[in-house]
């Protein structure tokens, strides 16, 4: 357990190692061409170098219900467990499965280092799967994601869920394997059947400009009805029993910095909007997989959108937030679209990067 740095200062040093690591890609994409054998070697030596570093950083974390939130009720969970409480369930049997069984085999300290791993390393293995040259860029753009940290320290169910389907829908060359892995990640966490429900109808419709413009309207939707749509979708429970629970609450301007419609979070959720917008409709770019991603990203941000105004939507939000680094990157790391390309990779990933730090110590801070 690490156990030398203050609590306060833990995601003071998560943030700025990120920062730290997106100016030196920043700085690489300039000095070179993205084809030298340099640019090979760093994306090796530095993609593992950032795994190993936070699975060490995040799963050997001390237990804090403080700064960590969660993090004390799931050890709480596992020492009952491990003193002797049957198994206990309340939808999310994967997780409660691993936990149950772990505890009776190995330690607190092993539970947390395993989430990290299961959080962590499915990201990485997609990247190289899908992009075995430049995986660290695809990496880097999960890891500088806005909610990356918090659903590693502490929405820990939720953020192993969304690294499985990303494993997942990486591995859809191999249909048993992929369907495998997205049961898993539903079992993990029950909020997983929004975004395979929505990944299931890609194989349907395939028309991009559908999906936008069913993004569109969500906007309008939400604006007009959002209160009865909030209503409905608590009821339909499309996210899980505990964020139907969440939706059904009434939010309160002392428990959160902004209450009502979130226009922020709306144009912050736009940006991959927009990106795949640019890449599918103005380049003609036909990717079969990024499109799928995509479309799965605008219906589970428009359901979002829809219900943008209820109590804790921020988890509602991050079923499609999860995906963005990658429908932004994608793209640019299988096609080239522009000229002098691999620099402006290290310009988006830092601008990127850049909301992230900002909502850190200017929003949040």
């Amino acid at each position: 357990m690490i156990d030398f740095i203050p609590l306060q200062h833990y995601y003071d040093i998560y943030i700025n190692l990120v920062f730290f690591i997106v100016i030196c890609i920043l700085l690489h994409t300039y000095t070179l061409t993205g084809y030298e054998e340099k640019v090979f070697a760093l994306n090796r030596s530095l993609s593992i170098f950032i795994l190993v570093f936070l699975i060490i950083f995040i799963g050997f974390r001390p237990i804090s219900g403080l700064y960590f939130v969660d993090m004390s009720t799931y050890a709480s969970s596992f020492e009952l467990y491990k003193s002797g409480m049957p198994l206990f369930t309340e939808g999310d049997i994967g997780f409660d499965l691993f936990m149950f069984y772990l505890a009776k085999l190995g330690s607190i300290d092993l539970f947390f280092v395993l989430c990290a791993v299961l959080y962590i390393l499915p990201l990485y293995i997609a990247s190289k799967i899908w992009f075995p040259k430049y995986h660290l860029f695809a990496f880097i753009m999960l890891l500088a994601s806005f909610s990356f940290y918090t659903y590693g320290v502490n929405g820990m169910r939720n953020g192993i869920a969304t690294s499985l389907f990303i494993l997942g829908i990486s591995l859809s060359e191999k249909r048993v394997l992929m369907i495998v892995v997205l049961l898993i990640a539903m079992s993990i966490h029950q909020s997983m059947k929004l975004p395979v429900l929505a990944f299931i109808l890609t194989y349907f419709i395939d028309d991009s400009k559908k999906y936008f413009l069913f993004w569109v309207f969500s906007i309008f939707l939400s604006i007009a009805i959002g209160p009865t749509l909030v209503s409905l979708f608590s009821q339909l429970g499309l996210g899980g029993e505990k964020l139907s629970g969440y939706l059904a609450t009434k939010p309160s301007a002392e428990d959160f910095k902004s209450v009502g419609f979130r226009y922020d979070f709306l144009i912050y959720g736009a940006i991959p909007v927009y990106a795949g917008y640019y890449f599918i409709i103005k380049k003609k770019y036909s990717d079969v997989l990024y499109k799928r991603i995509l479309h799965t990203y605008l219906i589970c941000n428009a359901m979002w959108i829809m219900v943008n105004t209820a109590n804790f939507s921020n988890r509602f939000a991050y079923l499609s937030w999860f995906l963005m680094g990658i429908v932004i990157c994608y793209p640019y790391l299988k096609q080239i679209f522009w000229k002098k390309q691999f620099y402006k990779i290290g310009i988006i990933t830092l601008l990127y990067f850049s909301f992230t730090y900002l909502m850190s110590y200017v929003y949040y801070g």
